[in-house]
């Protein structure tokens, strides 16, 4: 089973908060419908939001360098990231690994070799690909544990969503948990990511994924982009 990116169970995607990618403003309705950039729309099929005409005057001094270009949408694979010298990799992490570099457009591998196997995917929107993407690599490639839990949340968050399951949701999301913990060996993990599942922190009820998108895109947003063809630090 395929499965895409799902925003939490009480949000719809057409209630989704769109985010402004120079001040980070968020879109709380229709009537307040932010501008898109017309040229990566057109030629790249993404979406860059604006919500004023200033702001996106404003990003026009750097985005002009890449406005439309392919290659900045294009991350690299990497096949078979190394692992810094003081992370050994769990088998199960490695066979992750594996998966991933035979099927490069598939994002995340969760419960394979069950019958509750599914392929996670971002098909909506790509920058956000590129932004789970990057923390995911980062988790391969030096067991960060904010990366670790990014990836946590949203695969769980995607299994919720999911209905074509005859297995208990409660299993199914237990599941999650238990191949993370095969995977990374990170302690703590499941508790973090049920605090943030339950909506504590600042309320503003984004996903940890989604917050650090909006970082991303918001402070140095070129230099961001440009960091996609580089190995991360």
């Amino acid at each position: 089973m395929d499965s895409s990116h799902s925003k939490r169970k009480s949000k719809s995607t057409s209630d989704r908060n769109v985010s402004c990618c120079v001040c980070g403003g968020l879109q709380k309705d229709q009537s307040s419908k932010f501008r898109t950039c017309s040229g990566c729309k057109e030629k790249l099929g993404v979406r860059r939001y604006y919500c004023s005409r200033a702001c996106q005057k404003d990003d026009w001094k750097t985005h002009r360098e890449w406005c439309g270009s392919k290659d900045f949408w294009d991350y690299p694979h990497q096949p078979l990231l190394a692992s810094e010298a003081n992370f050994v990799r769990p088998p199960a992490l490695s066979c992750q690994l594996a998966l991933i570099d035979s099927s490069p457009d598939i994002l995340y591998n969760i419960a394979p070799g069950t019958d509750d196997a599914f392929r996670f995917t971002i098909t909506d929107d790509k920058m956000l690909a590129v932004s789970f993407r990057r923390a995911r690599d980062k988790a391969f490639s030096t067991r960060d544990l904010e990366s670790i839990i990014l990836l946590g949340e949203a695969l769980v968050a995607a299994v919720e969503a999911a209905t074509a399951s005859e297995t208990p949701l409660d299993l199914r999301v237990e599941n999650v948990y238990r191949q993370l913990r095969e995977e990374y060996d990170a302690p703590g993990v499941k508790d973090v990511i049920v605090a943030l599942r339950r909506g504590d922190g600042d309320g503003d009820g984004l996903m940890l994924l989604e917050r650090v998108h909006q970082d991303n895109m918001t402070n140095h947003p070129s230099d961001f982009w440009r960091a996609m063809a580089r190995p991360m630090d």
